[in-house]
């Protein structure tokens, strides 16, 4: 008697099988990818707030340390203080606001959030006592997000003894 052959298990997969992964795989996207998009802008926001307030509190320590002023201020090119208001293109911790050479730390620009100075500063001075003088500053960073709470807004304000902190502002319309 002669042996068969054994017959091989099929391998692949079914088209109603693939319609059905398919399908769960289209039902868990739709239902998670929204809340991932919240997420991703809520980090985004905590990482351009905590990068300013980082910046302040080594340009505060700098001076400090050094016994010299420190100027942080909006920059466009990375090098210079480009003397506007555009802080959300970008700014530098420097000894110099007109000397490249005197860059401590630069950050690019932190789009989405869109950072507004409360008052008409062109830059925040860190006097060698720590201090920064003049009033308070509020820097805004607004979620450029049309469905953006109140409570995606952040606010670091810098009092005129030169510490800044953090704020969660308050309000339907923080950056109105």
């Amino acid at each position: 008697m002669v042996a068969k052959p054994a017959r091989r298990a099929l391998q692949g997969v079914t088209l109603i099988e693939l319609l059905v992964t398919l399908s769960i795989v289209a039902v868990l996207l739709t239902i998670g990818v929204p809340p991932m998009a919240d997420l991703i802008a809520r980090n985004r926001m905590a990482t351009s707030v905590n990068g300013l307030l980082a910046h302040l509190q080594l340009a505060r320590s700098e001076a400090v340390k050094r016994g010299v002023r420190v100027f942080v201020c909006p920059s466009h090119d990375g090098l210079t203080c480009t003397g506007g208001y555009s802080w959300h293109q970008g700014y530098l911790v420097t000894l110099d606001p007109d000397d490249p050479d005197g860059v401590l730390r630069r950050s690019n620009g932190t789009n989405p959030a869109a950072i507004q100075v409360t008052t008409n500063r062109l830059r925040v001075t860190y006097q060698p006592d720590g201090t920064s003088g003049g009033s308070n500053l509020t820097f805004r960073f607004c979620d450029q997000r049309a469905q953006a709470a109140a409570s995606d807004h952040r606010r670091v304000i810098v009092s005129n003894v030169g510490r800044p902190r953090t704020q969660v502002p308050t309000g339907t319309n923080p950056c109105a």
